[in-house]
Order: structure tokens, then sequence, then C-alpha cells
């Protein structure tokens, strides 16, 4: 059921922006960042829609993401939706 439900997340947020033509996280035409965890690492994960300045080397900072993808990184909390996996990265709710 969890798996279900992060499927069910990500494809409601894409629906969502892709009404606005908005399919990747770097298309929004506000600053936006969404926060999670990586796994294995421990280390915060900032998908990002624009650069950011001055980069903490101890954050992970992803500037290309689906959209979908990044509301899902930032909303799995385990035992209520899966992790969200991308790019090798392992990710939960920051």
């Amino acid at each position: 059921m969890e798996l279900v439900i992060g499927e069910k997340i990500e494809e409601v947020a894409n629906i969502i922006a892709g009404n606005r033509n908005i399919t990747n996280i770097n298309q929004t035409t506000i600053p936006l960042v969404t926060v999670s965890c990586e796994t294995v690492s421990m280390k915060e994960v900032n998908c990002c829609s624009q650069k950011i300045k001055e980069e903490d080397k101890d954050i992970i900072y992803i500037y290309d993401m689906p959209i979908g993808k990044a509301v899902r990184a930032s909303m799995s909390f385990p035992g209520i939706y899966t992790t969200c996996n991308y790019n090798g990265y392992n990710l939960i709710d920051g």
C-alpha cells in the first residue's frame, strides 16, 4: 500500500504542475527548494529551482529533478510512504 500511495502523490503533483507547463523543478517561476534526506549518507538533499550561490559542502544539491519526484521525496516518511529513489539516491522526508 505504501508504494502505491507514494506513486499517487508523485502522479498528482505531476498533473497539477503539468497544468502549468512545469515538469521539472528548475521550471518554476518562483524560487523553490524541497528538502529531503539521503538514507545512506544521512546528508540533507536540497532540490532547488535555482542555483544556490554558496553551496554547503555537507548538503547535496539537485537542480534538475522532475517536480513530482521532488515533492514525493520531501514527503516520503517511512511507514507512510516508501522512500523515493532518484539517480542513485534513496530519499526520505527531510
